[in-house]
């Protein structure tokens, strides 16, 4: 017996510690599998329960058309709401959407899209080319937002560039834009602008049906942009019988028949204008999209009026979601579990006008430039900026022309600028820098709240802790902010933004001020070198020769230190933990990509 327990013994190994052995492996396994810090998979909430809580700022609730241009995150439900040929991806690229495929031409100026099959309202009937014509053409005419409600007479043109100039390159499209509307709601000829035959309408011109499923549409010049253009909510397709069933009133009826008018992944179940007490808009999947599923099956939007309410709505677990740009009150929102913050493609500038001296010094602006260390002007909510073109902006390979990157100056910069200052000092104000002219600067705070403090007045203190005996004359022009931010066709010395930026995924947006005419130029650009390789990006069939034109742009104009990117103003969202795969957003609206992946999940 003895002698066979032995022969099942390996060699040189007794019984006894085999035993122990197994005994330390397993104590090892118990004892390394209490270490593990991996968290266990969260399981999803059934279907029945995938229902979303968003508050979002009541300044956004006032159009579900997509053709009225809504702005910031007034495009968040339309993006949800509505599809088109082109969507940006994850990662901010173009890419196909309703279209199946496209064709452009050897010398781009058609792009020849064919639709998917299939593809279906939020009531079932059939999306065909000629919707997507309709609703290209009617996002672009005139009639969608003729005149900016801000100015005195119903005819009275735009005070900002509507959102239909992203599609300036479609063949007589700025034309079209700039007609009137009249009564009817037709175009009529403009009070304002060029004479000639009224543009009724560019479909069966530039907007081309070809069949049911193909649409073409022909450019006035090639357009590496025009995709990226198309990605916008402003170019959704939209139900033409429905607009046509109820006018103007359409949106209102969105609701009706279980659902209509919409194309994207959620059609509306219901919408009331209500604030703080209930949700205001309620999304609900649509059965008949084509796309990739969302996993959320319904969205509750409500729309707050102050964050106080919706921070309260979040502690009491009313709201999952609540999303915020640049909150007022700061430590409310930071105090609350699952915040996150990230930068938006919308970049505060600082003008240094030539028209205003001392500034037509190009060495004091210099070393104004060098010494404007972003880091410690101690702004809530946003990020450094040292660059025009956001690393966000689809197709740009932002890199700063201000040595020290967005973080702002170093030792070098700050160097620099004090060797510039002093030669300023020396060669025009007689060694003596309290002979120098002060530096103008505009304040104009209404125009950055909801800042703790004057940015103005942390932009001088920064210069001055870096430029001993730098004067600065502080110019008060709250009262005025909105209407006097120019004289004599130039920005004044002030922060101002390039308000399209947040808007528009498009580095030529940015660019544009920097486009037109010295005479127009709102940041006196003095440089026809800037202007010529803008207008060469804007014509640029190749999307690498597009970007290398935007950059060069906008490195001589950083050069010229006319404009100093200051910030970018941050996205600040709450989020429960019990939403699973919320992306960090880099516009104001989602992805449909990023947002199917959402979903909630147990906590």
């Amino acid at each position: 017996m003895n002698r066979g327990r032995q022969r099942r013994t390996r060699p040189g190994v007794s019984g006894g510690h085999s035993a122990m052995t197994a005994v330390i492996a397993l104590s090892l396994l118990l004892v390394l599998g209490g270490c593990d810090t991996t968290p266990p998979p969260r399981l999803s909430l059934a279907d029945a329960q995938q229902i979303l809580r968003v508050e979002l700022p009541w300044e956004y609730l006032y159009t579900l058309d997509p053709a009225s241009e809504p702005t910031h995150l007034g495009a968040f439900p339309l993006a949800l709401l509505y599809s088109g040929l082109v969507a940006l991806d994850q990662h901010n690229t173009p890419r196909l959407a309703d279209a199946a495929s496209l064709r452009v031409s050897d010398d781009g100026l058609t792009y020849t899209f064919t639709l998917r099959a299939g593809l279906r309202f939020s009531d079932g009937t059939p999306i065909t080319a000629a919707d997507v014509a309709y609703s290209l053409d009617r996002a672009i005419g005139p009639c969608h937002d003729p005149t900016d409600p801000t100015q005195p007479g119903a005819d009275a043109p735009r005070s900002d560039p509507p959102l239909s100039q992203l599609f300036a390159s479609i063949k007589d499209a700025a034309a079209y834009s700039a007609e009137g509307c009249g009564q009817d709601g037709r175009p009529v000829a403009a009070a304002y602008g060029q004479r000639g035959p009224v543009i009724e309408s560019l479909i069966g011109d530039s907007l081309r049906p070809m069949d049911a499923t193909t649409l073409a549409i022909e450019l006035a010049h090639p357009d590496a942009g025009l995709l990226v253009a198309l990605a916008h909510p402003v170019a959704s397709i939209v139900e033409r019988a429905v607009f046509a069933r109820y006018g103007d009133a359409w949106t209102s009826h969105l609701a009706d028949n279980g659902g209509q008018g919409t194309s994207g992944m959620y059609a509306v179940k219901s919408w009331r204008q209500v604030l703080d007490t209930e949700a205001g808009l309620v999304l609900t999947r649509q059965a008949h999209y084509s796309g990739t599923a969302p996993r959320l099956r319904e969205v509750d939007i409500a729309y707050f009026r102050d964050e106080s309410h919706a921070v309260l709505g979040y502690e009491h677990g009313s709201a999952d979601l609540v999303l915020r740009a640049q909150p007022s009150d700061t430590l409310m929102f930071q105090s609350q579990p699952g915040r996150h913050q990230t930068p938006l493609p919308e970049v505060f500038t600082l003008a240094l006008s030539p028209k205003y001296p001392p500034l037509d010094d190009l060495r004091l602006r210099q070393a104004l430039a060098l010494a404007l260390d972003r880091t410690r002007l101690g702004l809530a909510n946003v990020s450094p900026a040292a660059e025009l073109l956001p690393a966000t902006i689809p197709g740009v390979a932002a890199q700063s022309a201000i040595a020290g990157g967005a973080s702002g100056s170093n030792a070098g910069d700050a160097a620099h600028a004090l060797e510039l200052w002093l030669g300023y000092v020396h060669n025009l104000c007689g060694g003596a820098a309290d002979q120098c002219a002060a530096v103008p600067l505009v304040e104009r705070t209404c125009n950055v709240h909801p800042m703790s403090a004057s940015v103005a007045q942390a932009i001088g203190s920064v210069w001055q802790a870096a430029l001993p005996g730098l004067r600065i004359r502080y110019i008060d022009d709250t009262p005025n902010c909105f209407f006097a931010g120019e004289v004599g066709g130039c920005f004044r010395p002030g922060v101002t933004a390039h308000t399209l930026a947040a808007d528009v995924p498009d580095a030529q947006a940015l660019l544009a001020p920097f486009a037109v005419a010295q005479e127009n130029a709102p940041y006196c650009v003095l440089d026809p070198q800037v202007r010529d390789w803008l207008r060469q990006a804007a014509v640029s069939g190749d999307p690498a020769a597009r970007a290398r034109l935007q950059e060069q742009a906008q490195r001589r104009v950083l050069d010229s230190a006319v404009v100093l990117p200051v910030y970018r103003p941050e996205l600040v969202w709450l989020a429960r933990l019990t939403v699973a795969e919320f992306p960090a957003p880099a516009w104001y609206w989602f992805s449909p990509d990023a947002w199917a992946a959402i979903h909630l999940v147990r906590h």
